[in-house]
């Protein structure tokens, strides 16, 4: 099945029939107990299908709202291929050379890359690094997350948490760089992930876009305490099929 919110909107407008049959159903003078029993049936199985997406009925209908329809919802949405690389390896990869410019692909500063090697120590990366993995992450605005004022760190990953999302792997930031030095993207964002010391020793977590025409990764601050407006894009993996959500 293609990872698709359309695919959630059949899947949710099927369910929402199922339960006004299952009402009709019941609620007649005799209740037709074979058709309501096979309502519920298939209620559970469509529900069991939406877990194939890692996200939750109640968080789907909220994020719709939020960003505006399930077609912009689906945009921010995508797959991501992670791990299967030792540190070597990746770090191979990072300083590939383009070859119509002779320089560096990747504007990778020298404080970021300190936080690249200090990945590359976690026992984080070591699960990582053992066997590649497809995720599923999204893209969403603080704004999207319900907020109207100016949130913490601390406040924008506790509402991610309660609508089912999850914080990335700190090895998202470099093999999403790879992926956008081959997919142009559009805009600035950080991935949402457990913070690592940066510059001058303050919490940071990756974030990447272009600069004058160039794409950069880079260290940015993001203490617990730290205030975001509702404008910057954060980077949430989506929970794995079939966990169960709050």
């Amino acid at each position: 099945m293609k990872y698709s919110c359309q695919n959630l909107t059949q899947l949710i407008n099927t369910l929402g029939q199922l339960k006004s049959d299952l009402d009709l159903a019941l609620g007649r003078e005799k209740p037709d107990i074979e058709k309501g029993l096979r309502c519920q049936k298939e209620a559970t199985e469509i529900i069991s299908k939406l877990n194939y997406f890692g996200i939750s009925l109640k968080t789907y209908n909220f994020l719709v709202e939020k960003v505006g329809n399930h077609v912009e919802l689906e945009k921010r949405i995508s797959s991501l291929e992670i791990g299967g690389d030792s540190a070597e390896q990746l770090q191979t990869k990072l300083e590939a050379i383009d070859p119509k410019t002779g320089n560096r692909k990747f504007n990778i500063p020298g404080y970021t890359q300190r936080m690249i090697d200090e990945m590359y120590k976690g026992e984080e990366f070591q699960k990582l690094a053992a066997s590649a993995e497809k995720i599923q992450t999204i893209l969403l605005k603080v704004g999207h997350l319900g907020f109207t004022s100016n949130p913490t760190t601390d406040q924008i990953y506790a509402r991610a948490f309660e609508l089912g999302l999850e914080l990335c792997p700190a090895g998202v930031g470099p093999y999403q760089l790879l992926k956008a030095g081959d997919q142009p993207m559009e805009g600035w964002h950080r991935i949402a992930m457990k913070q690592i010391a940066g510059l001058d020793g303050n919490p940071s977590v990756f974030g990447m876009g272009y600069f004058r025409g160039i794409l950069c990764f880079s260290g940015d601050w993001m203490e617990p305490n730290r205030r975001l407006n509702v404008d910057p894009e954060l980077m949430f993996r989506l929970r794995e099929p079939n966990q169960s959500h709050k």
